[in-house]
C-alpha cells in the first residue's frame, strides 16, 4: 500500500473531484475538507493505491457540514382524557445547519420498560392512547440530524379526564328562610 486518494462530490450531481492525494502517505489515514458551506451535504470516496495501480473506490459516504442540534424545550401539556394524553413540543429548535432527520419520544410510566416513538420532522404534537388512566408519564423529545441529537428536559404529565359532573343539589326546604338558602 503506497497510499490513498479521496474524491468529493460536493454538488451532489455524481461528478466526484480528487480532494487529496495521498501517494507515497500510507500513513495518512484521515482527510479535513475546508471551503464548505454550512448544511450541505458532500459525498467522498476513497481509493487505495499500490505499486500496480488504484483498487476500486469505496462505497461513497455522506456527511453534512453542520453541528448537532442544541436548544429543544420540554413537552408541553394539551389535553388529557380517560384514553388520551396529547402534548407539544417547539419546534425552534437551533439546528446548527443540519436538516431536522426525526424527533424520537422517550415515555416512561415508570412501571414497564421505556417507550420510544420515532415522530416525522415535521410533527410538534403527539398522543398517547390506551396507556393507563391515572398514570404519571415522564416524557423527553430527542430532535435527531445528521450530525446528533439533543434531548429536551424532562416533562412529567398525567392522563387523566376532566372530573366527572356533580350531584345535583338537594332541596331541604327546613334550612330556607328569606336571608339564606
Amino acid at each position: 500500500m503506497i497510499g490513498y486518494e479521496v474524491w468529493m462530490d460536493s454538488a451532489q450531481d455524481g461528478f466526484y473531484k480528487k480532494v487529496f492525494d495521498g501517494r507515497n502517505q500510507p500513513g495518512v489515514m484521515s482527510f479535513v475538507a475546508t471551503g464548505l458551506k454550512t448544511g450541505n451535504a458532500y459525498k467522498f470516496k476513497i481509493k487505495a493505491l499500490n505499486f500496480n495501480g488504484a483498487g476500486e473506490f469505496s462505497a461513497p459516504s455522506t456527511f453534512y457540514s453542520c453541528l448537532p442540534p442544541a436548544d429543544i424545550s420540554p413537552v408541553q401539556f394539551v389535553s388529557a382524557t380517560e384514553t388520551e394524553l396529547t402534548f407539544t413540543w417547539s419546534e425552534a429548535i437551533q439546528l446548527n445547519g443540519c436538516p431536522l432527520q426525526k424527533f424520537v419520544l422517550h415515555i416512561d410510566d415508570g412501571q414497564s420498560d421505556l417507550v420510544t416513538q420515532d415522530v416525522e420532522p415535521h410533527t410538534n404534537t403527539y398522543s398517547i392512547q390506551n396507556f393507563g388512566l391515572l398514570k404519571e408519564y415522564t416524557l423527553q423529545v430527542e430532535a435527531v440530524t445528521a450530525a446528533g441529537s439533543i434531548l429536551s428536559g424532562t416533562s412529567v404529565l398525567t392522563m387523566a379526564n376532566v372530573p366527572s359532573k356533580p350531584a345535583p343539589v338537594l332541596n331541604d326546604a327546613s334550612v330556607t328562610n328569606e336571608s339564606q338558602i
